[in-house]
């Protein structure tokens, strides 16, 4: 039983760790330990630990003396001299947690005029960033990976139709919403935009108004498919992507981790790996998609599929629990009641 990595059975939750762990600490301590066990009515443990002087060498028992005392006060002082740091790092975190991030607007044109209007005109609601042509912005994009792209379409260099089709075209970017603008009217630039992914188009000049609206609806949009995907155990991943380039990278994505439900194992180095993205580039990826972390999103796809299991087949919540690779019924229940506010019995 005190054996590491020891289960009664194939059946059972654990990993056969724990008893083996605190039998070295007991040990450890020069004490002893006893488990008395009855099917059906429980189990007792008893630890003992040595509590007299003579049961341990002078050199196991704490002396104070001025060396010890002395390296005590410069611990302390040095914790006391940090402690304002510290804390003041903490109030930040808070602050930043109670605030929410303002969404990310990247603005990309080579008129100054325009990009200073654009940015005091949505600074009060967006976080905004400049570039000055398609290339720059594409640069940007890659850095910074904004919530949302506006861009002119004549500008030197690479101008806005061709940056538009590298953002929608790579898979790091395309589920960023694009908005075009251009001064020409011609029937030929407005499909010139479409066809190269925009999502919006916009004529100059430019009604600043109509264009909040926009951006208010988009987001909007995102975060009600967001709530809605978080908070339904029916609702599919894929109708949060807006192109057949994001659905197919989500089907492969659940693919990979659902190949995997039972194996504890699976972790994020493994899903980077499968799905061919640096933890960085997939970590922005599924928060600009779900709003999630990788491992907020993976538990989700978990839990989602523990909700699918208990809906549409037979099988003990126990079972489903170990089918999905968690190690403790207890660990299941609590974060199955966070994720979709119901505890697994409702289902």
């Amino acid at each position: 039983m005190f054996e590491r990595y020891y289960k009664i059975s194939d059946s059972h939750l654990g990993s056969g760790i724990g008893l083996a762990f605190v039998k070295s600490l007991t040990l450890l301590h020069k004490g002893d330990i006893y488990v008395y066990s009855e099917r059906n009515k429980g189990t007792e443990i008893i630890i003992g630990i040595p509590c007299a002087k003579n049961d341990y060498s002078q050199k196991e028992k704490w002396r104070k003396n001025q060396e010890i005392a002395s390296k005590l006060k410069s611990i302390q002082a040095k914790y006391d001299h940090y402690l304002p740091l510290l804390e003041d790092q903490q109030m930040e975190k808070q602050k930043a947690y109670i605030t929410p991030n303002k969404p990310a607007i990247l603005v990309v044109d080579d008129n100054d005029e325009l990009r200073q209007f654009l940015k005091q005109s949505l600074s009060t609601q967006y976080k905004i960033s400049e570039a000055i042509d398609g290339h720059s912005g594409y640069v940007k994009a890659k850095e910074e990976f904004p919530d949302l792209i506006i861009s002119d379409i004549m500008m030197p260099g690479m101008d806005g139709i061709e940056f538009c089709k590298l953002i929608k075209d790579d898979i790091e970017t395309s589920h960023i919403p694009f908005l075009m603008l251009t001064a020409r009217d011609a029937e030929k630039s407005k499909i010139a935009g479409a066809e190269s992914g925009a999502d919006f188009y916009f004529s100059k000049p430019l009604s600043i108004e109509l264009l909040k609206l926009t951006i208010r609806n988009i987001f909007k949009q995102k975060q009600k498919l967001k709530e809605k995907y978080l908070n339904g155990h029916n609702a599919e991943i894929r109708d949060l992507a807006h192109s057949s380039r994001d659905k197919i990278f989500l089907d492969q994505l659940i693919e990979v981790i659902e190949s995997q439900l039972s194996n504890p194992d699976m972790n994020i180095p493994y899903v980077c790996t499968h799905i061919g993205m640096s933890r960085t580039k997939l970590y922005n990826k599924i928060k600009g998609l779900t709003g999630q972390s990788i491992g907020d999103f993976i538990r989700t796809v978990r839990l989602k599929k523990a909700a699918q299991l208990m809906v549409n087949e037979d099988i003990p919540i126990a079972e489903v629990t170990y089918t999905l690779g968690i190690q403790t019924q207890s660990y299941f229940t609590k974060a199955f009641k966070s994720e979709l506010e119901k505890l697994p019995r409702n289902f």
